[in-house]
């Protein structure tokens, strides 16, 4: 099977980043995309934040006959938060969507669905650094309408500047502009002042990020959280810094959100990360997306979250294991009833 080219976002330069599970095993459209392997297996918020979004690249249609009981109808639909997996429809009349065709966050309904609710845990013995970018597009065919921008810059969301090609470079993760007239980030990391999540012995038992990553307040829903940062002054997330940890540099799912504060620090690698797309092995993004509201959130691929989510993510006590397929960060999604969604996986 053709290789991705190199603007698709499941390349990184190598195979090791495309997807390895069995697309016929898996049933799962994404690992039968064209360039798939077959081979194998408010104020407050303000403080020290600014964010940013991107799209991962669209994909194309996916009709994969060999794969018996595989929908052979079902595309890849590229919007402002990448990869979603849904049958070919029309939007509902009146529903204003991006240009991709994906539903805006001004057609969520009820209003309450419109954000989420985050909170960072830390059962670890070392105190963890925090670099997240929840992102978003905003304006003319943006995933945010412009009457929900002061929305957003309110709670802390800024404008991110990109270049003449339209895009901003978090780490080793460079993310596009795609649509809308503003690309705009909400970070934990700004200007070398980091976020960090206390010890859990510290903390009696289990550290907890401040406001507003304590899941107390509500957050206007991003349609990617991003694992990393475009801080100029600290590149501890970044994959092109090689720690004595993973003993990795320049592959992109190195590149992480989370940093044990031992000495030396360690990096948390977006493959060590419950659901990310490096985790799942969808892409080669440490990032996070935005399940399409058209969609049943109870039917969420494992990298998504969806509207009015309450996400938790604890870093477990791992930092001197070394074992790649043991993760050290976990994640727990639940829907406003409190269904769980996803499970964590320790």
């Amino acid at each position: 099977m053709t290789p991705p080219p190199p603007d698709d976002p499941r390349f990184d330069g190598s195979t090791d980043s495309l997807p390895s599970r069995d697309c016929c095993q898996s049933r799962d459209p994404l690992r039968c995309a064209p360039g798939a392997s077959r081979e194998g297996a408010g104020s407050s918020l303000r403080r020290n934040r600014s964010l940013t979004l991107a799209a991962l690249v669209g994909a194309g249609a996916v009709a994969v006959a060999a794969c018996s009981g595989f929908n052979p109808f079902v595309v890849l639909i590229g919007g402002p938060l990448g990869f979603n997996a849904i049958p070919p429809q029309i939007p509902p009349a009146g529903v204003f969507t991006t240009s991709s065709g994906f539903p805006t966050v001004c057609t969520y309904q009820p209003p309450n669905t419109r954000f989420i609710r985050l909170t960072l845990r830390n059962e670890s013995r070392a105190e963890v650094a925090v670099g997240l970018a929840l992102l978003a597009t905003v304006g003319l065919n943006g995933f945010v309408c412009e009457s929900e921008r002061p929305t957003y810059l309110d709670a802390g969301y800024e404008i991110v500047p990109v270049d003449a090609s339209l895009a901003r470079t978090f780490g080793c993760d460079r993310v596009s502009r795609e649509a809308g007239v503003d690309l705009i980030a909400l970070r934990t990391l700004e200007a070398g002042q980091t976020l960090t999540i206390p010890a859990a012995a510290m903390a009696g038992g289990m550290g907890v990020a401040p406001p507003p990553f304590d899941g107390s307040i509500d957050i206007p829903i991003p349609t990617v959280i991003l694992l990393g940062t475009d801080d100029e002054f600290n590149n501890i997330f970044s994959c092109t810094t090689v720690d004595s940890c993973t003993a990795i540099a320049n592959q992109i799912c190195a590149q992480g959100g989370f940093v044990y504060q031992t000495t030396p620090p360690c990096r948390i690698p977006a493959s060590r990360t419950q659901g990310t797309l490096c985790h799942s092995r969808t892409a080669a993004r440490p990032r996070w997306l935005l399940r399409n509201s058209f969609l049943e959130d109870r039917t969420a691929q494992t990298f998504e979250y969806f509207k009015g989510a309450r996400i938790i993510i604890t870093v477990l006590d791992r930092a001197n294991n070394t074992n790649p397929s043991a993760n050290q960060i976990v994640w727990q999604v639940s829907d406003l009833s409190g269904r769980i969604i996803h499970q964590e996986q320790r």
